[in-house]
């Protein structure tokens, strides 16, 4: 059965938040990031199901004392208690891909994650995954875990399964130093069903620690449109850069031979 990963705008079952802790990165600003994270819970019940990862059960009993006190509604969430470094779901989270020809039959793959390259700790989220599948996912569904590093925000894919990243990121050897280019796209072909590749040469975001992921670039929109960062301020550190990456996307062209529709922000 072919799968492909799944365009940003697909139907979800749920959202998941990795919550921050004292043993994170967010420990000397807990009291002011908690009420996001709060606010994002609210919000996010208010339409779907949201699973939250919480560090251990201690942190489980705290978060549902101040969701309860924030009156969210605690049958739409889901815990996964197990041993977290950080809080970026999107970069250590699962990749979903669905079946083609049924959107009912899902694959989830757990990539490695290497905290960008090695700059920071990341075992713990590395195994994030394996608990959030064994407790959450459906025995319909099939997981693989793969020794391929690889972050969530590293790549987009739009519905005709064009996969757009970034050089920088996805050929930087503090990720995948033994495969080239082909290497990985065969790979990516192969495991999240891209059928062409768009790799975006230039850009840059002042403080990134991703080396330079798409999602913080320009990301695919529905219709064959790409909604990217621009810079029109020539004396901004990040013209040069941004000013070559807007080039090469009005460069791009879609199967049928025609540019996409590019909308900056």
């Amino acid at each position: 059965m072919n799968f492909r990963l799944l365009p940003e705008w697909a139907e979800q079952d749920a959202v998941m938040l990795t919550w921050p802790h004292k043993d994170t990165d967010w420990a000397d600003n807990l009291a002011r990031v908690e009420p996001v994270y709060i606010e994002l819970a609210k919000h996010i019940t208010t339409q779907q199901q949201l699973v939250i990862v919480a560090h251990n059960s201690a942190l489980k009993v705290h978060i549902t004392a101040l969701l309860n006190s924030a009156n969210v509604s605690l049958n739409r969430v889901h815990f996964v208690v197990t041993p977290t470094n950080d809080t970026w779901a999107r970069d250590h989270g699962p990749l979903t891909c669905a079946a083609i020809d049924s959107t009912e039959q899902l694959k989830v793959y757990d990539f490695t994650f290497n905290g960008w390259g090695n700059k920071f700790e990341s075992a713990l989220d590395n195994q994030i995954n394996r608990t959030l599948v064994k407790e959450l996912s459906s025995t319909n569904n099939q997981y693989q875990a793969l020794d391929m590093v690889l972050e969530g925000g590293g790549i987009e894919i739009n519905e005709h399964g064009v996969l757009l990243t970034t050089s920088e990121c996805l050929l930087n050897k503090n990720r995948n130093p033994d495969l080239n280019p082909n290497d990985i796209e065969a790979l990516l072909k192969e495991h999240l069903g891209a059928t062409s590749f768009l790799w975006v040469e230039h850009g840059y975001l002042a403080g990134d620690d991703t080396d330079s992921h798409i999602d913080t670039l320009v990301r695919f929109a529905p219709n064959n449109t790409l909604v990217y960062v621009q810079c029109d301020d020539k004396t901004d550190e990040h013209f040069s850069a941004l000013d070559a990456m807007e080039k090469q996307l009005k460069t791009f062209k879609t199967a049928d031979n025609t540019p996409y529709n590019l909308i900056e922000l």
